[in-house]
């Protein structure tokens, strides 16, 4: 594209007239427009990846606190679990001679439910029960005995290290709760134990990036999951002291170290709440963490010196084209958009950004939810062809003999089902079998334990000996003792024979489903870095729009200013112009700075109430008479804890809005509730107290397609020069960063609302909000 350009350049025919100081002065014109655009693009870039690291530090911080919350989650369900089986009556009233043969039907549930082996041990780690071994007088010692003391000690719940298991010989994790008899007295301790492999199931189930892992280290920094591959390698080593010692300092962090084999990583770490000293690790390699910001910085550079040479040579070859430059560098990024939205990128490294566009993000959820229905729908289909499958099923007493045949055994076989009562069912097998037939039968009903065996039966039909699989499984009662035997016959005949045929059959399929893995994979990949250069060019699209008129009415000015250089009213009037236009551009230029999130909040409490009764008086006589103003307030409204500048700011925006929206009139409503435990409905908020502000009109509304545009950066429905597209994008960044959230309900025809959620003075989430933001002190926008 770059040497299209440059043919463009030498195809332009020379200019006369004015030669080369005409040249010169174009190219100092050019300078002085190019280089302090530059220079505000760079530091806006700048601040944009200061800002877009921060974004990555927090989405694995994120990530660790999730994990960890996921894990205290089933450690705490554990602990619930066991506190009420300590509390069965099977112990009796003092512990000493508790009921085993109860107890352990009662751990196996529980260890079923929660997917651990539960055990009662004594202070000496001797166990009565596990549910890993039979009940007997010779159990395996418990390995976790440090938690067994622990809890004999306090008398509280204690999650232990990770041990070798004495009974199942795996990395394994254990919980104790006490048993206390009636005066209240440890006697026993309680325990689950858990293999790490569930742990590393746990974090695998995250859905964790591609270029991320997570690991699980207990109290002496001793691995015991990681989500990759390497879980069996590592399970049981410690972690790096380096990165233990960062750790044990504090409850969250993110911070640069090494991993286990020496690459460099982006570790981010947070706390088990109820396991004092474990904790969660979510690491990167830092080579993908930093390639995330490194590109832009490039891009700037490369198109920066672009920008120069290609101003220089346009203010030289063509003297009527002076914007051509900027124009020329709009061109090339589109040309970049349009490379990725053919899937043909120009960095490798694009693929470890996140979505940017929430149009992608809707895309991705429509297209998981279509996998799961076309999943769901193979599964009911498959569900349908097995209940259709003519299996013979049957039932027997105690002792063997057959009481009851299905429908479908008396047609396959040509006899009556009286006839296959009893022993009867024996004449249905092959003769050669016969003899094993009956012996297997009574060996079951000796053993009392089911079994599966192919058997050869005849098929009345064409009196063909076909082979069938049978099950056989007893019914017990509470005691254990046998009450009755089921089973089923199914023809497995043809599958037996279309075996070695299905099997290179899976061969060839396996092969070609994973071509077809891999070739979806590779087109995702594309999609994935065309939709995020997409939305990259839209934003850098609006900003060569608005200074683009910018420059032409900086430029018109100064050439009318050149042309009557005497005449001190006109200059005086066209200066003007010039000036109101560069002002537009500090006013973009602040508000990008905003959305880059660059400035800072002073927060504080405000009394709302009061403020939103001098806002009300102050709109009155801004919006004009024909917009009446109304403030709804309830009585005894708390403080809340924001930026009084910011705040002002985004209600001001939002008033604005309103006023554009009634050019014939109507009624602005502000009203201020505090929330119900209930609200906000799809709005996430961390737990607490927030007061609700709704900004309310009577205007036009908008469609759903203007809607789900309202809040993108540059987007506005005003004509040119009257709106800059970051109103509502800077209202909904101020409502974040101050621990709240935005929200927008509109119809067309039907009038806008505009709800801010914003926390209670003292609250956690209002503290949280004194770091930089993406508000900003700006002037308000009249972008919608």
């Amino acid at each position: 594209m770059v040497s299209a350009l440059f043919a463009r350049f030498r195809s332009a025919p020379p200019r006369t007239g004015g030669g080369p100081r005409l040249g010169a002065l174009l190219v100092g014109l050019a300078m002085v427009i190019l280089v302090p655009a530059l220079a505000v693009g760079g530091v806006a870039t700048w601040h944009a990846v200061e800002g877009y690291r921060a974004a990555e530090k927090d989405r694995l911080r994120d990530l660790a606190s999730a994990l960890a919350f996921t894990l205290d989650r089933q450690i705490v369900g554990n602990i619930a679990a066991l506190i009420a089986y300590a509390t069965s009556p099977a112990f009796g009233p003092d512990a000493a001679s508790p009921d085993l043969p109860t107890l352990y039907a009662q751990a196996r549930l529980i260890g079923e439910e929660i997917g651990a082996a539960i055990y009662l041990a004594r202070q000496d780690g001797t166990r009565l029960l596990t549910t890993r071994e039979p009940l007997g007088p010779k159990l395996p010692p418990v390995a976790a005995l440090a938690m067994v003391r622990q809890v004999f000690a306090t008398g509280r719940p204690a999650v232990g290290e990770m041990v070798v298991g004495t009974a199942s010989h795996t990395h394994t994790y254990s919980v104790g709760v006490p048993v206390r008899d009636a005066a209240g007295r440890v006697m026993l301790v309680a325990g689950a134990s858990t293999e790490a492999t569930r742990l590393r199931d746990l974090l695998m189930a995250q859905k964790l990036p591609d270029t991320a892992y997570a690991v699980i280290l207990d109290s002496r920094g001793v691995i015991v999951a990681r989500s990759d591959g390497l879980h069996e390698k590592l399970v049981g080593q410690g972690a790096r002291p380096a990165n233990i010692s960062r750790y044990a300092s504090q409850e969250w962090g993110v911070f640069r170290g090494v991993g286990a084999r020496g690459v460099p990583l982006v570790i981010a770490f947070h706390a088990v709440a109820s396991a004092p000293g474990w904790t969660v690790v979510v690491a990167e390699p830092a080579a993908s963490f930093d390639a995330a910001w490194q590109v832009p910085l490039l891009g700037l550079a490369v198109g920066g010196a672009l920008a120069l040479l290609l101003g220089g040579g346009l203010a030289l070859l063509a003297a009527r084209r002076v914007l051509l430059p900027v124009r020329c560098l709009g061109a090339h990024v589109r040309g970049v958009a349009s490379q990725w939205r053919r899937g043909m990128p120009t960095a490798d490294t694009a693929a470890a950004l996140p979505p940017a566009g929430i149009g992608e993000i809707d895309d991705l959820r429509l297209g998981f939810a279509a996998a799961e229905a076309a999943l769901r729908d193979s599964e009911e289909r498959f569900r349908a062809m097995l209940h259709a499958v003519p299996t013979m099923a049957w039932e027997a007493d105690a002792s063997g003999s057959l009481t009851w045949v299905s429908d479908g055994w008396e047609r396959y076989c040509g006899l009556p089902a009286t006839a296959l009562l009893g022993a009867g069912w024996l004449a249905t097998v092959h003769p050669e079998e016969l003899a094993e037939a009956t012996g297997r039968w009574r060996e079951a009903i000796r053993s009392g334990r089911g079994y599966v065996k192919r058997r050869r039966i005849r098929r009345a039909s064409d009196g063909a000996w076909r082979w069938h699989l049978v099950h056989a499984r007893p019914i017990h009662d509470a005691g254990g003792r046998i009450l009755r035997w089921v089973g089923s016959v199914t023809d497995v005949h043809d599958l037996i024979e279309a075996q070695a045929a299905l099997a290179e059959l899976n061969r060839a399929l396996e092969q070609r489903v994973q071509d077809e893995i891999l070739a979806r994979e590779a087109a995702l990949e594309g999609a994935m870095r065309a939709r995020q250069m997409q939305a990259l060019g839209q934003i850098a699209g609006g900003v060569a729009h608005e200074f683009n008129n910018i420059l032409q009415a900086v430029q018109g000015a100064l050439a009318l200013i050149e042309a009557h250089p005497g005449n001190a009213a006109k200059v005086g009037r066209w200066g003007a112009i010039g000036r109101g236009a560069a002002q537009r551009g500090a006013i973009i230029t602040s508000r990008l700075l905003a959305f880059a999130r660059q400035s800072q909040f002073s927060v504080e409490p405000i009394d709302l109430a009061a403020m939103l009764g001098e806002l009300g008086e102050m709109l009155t006589h801004m919006l004009g008479g024909h917009v009446a103003v109304r403030v709804a307030l309830p009585p005894d409204l708390p403080a809340i804890a924001a930026d009084r500048s910011e705040l002002e700011t985004a209600l001001l925006n939002l008033a604005t809005n309103a006023r554009d929206a009634m050019p014939r009139g109507g009624t602005l409503v502000i009203a201020a509730t505090m929330t119900p435990p209930a609200e906000p409905p799809g709005v996430p908020l961390p737990p607490g107290r927030y007061v609700r502000i709704d900004v309310r009109d009577e205007g036009s509304g908008m469609d759903p397609q203007t809607l789900a545009q309202a809040i993108e950066p540059f987007f506005t429905t005003k004509e040119v020069g009257a709106g800059t597209g970051l109103g509502l994008s800077m209202v909904k960044g101020f409502a974040e960063q101050s621990g709240g959230a935005m929200a927008i309900e509109s119809e067309a025809g039907r009038g806008t609302t505009v709800t801010l959620w914003l926390p209670v003075a003292g609250e956690e989430g209002a503290q949280a909000c004194s770091v930089p933001s993406s508000a900003s002190s700006s002037p308000p926008s009249r972008g919608r």
